[in-house]
């Protein structure tokens, strides 16, 4: 649990980029953590349904 933790507060960096700069690529960003984030608990509540 501690490295969930650690991204929460922005302690891990996913990247190794500095991407502050271009709007446009943290917003991609953002959409595809929310994608996956989103897919992971789906799959997540397909599991506790079986």
């Amino acid at each position: 649990m501690r490295i969930l933790e650690e991204f929460w507060y922005g302690n891990i960096e996913p990247t190794e980029y500095d991407t502050s700069s271009c709007k446009e690529y943290r917003k991609l960003l953002e959409l595809i953590f929310q994608n996956g984030f989103k897919l992971g608990a789906r799959m997540m509540l397909r599991v506790m349904e079986e």
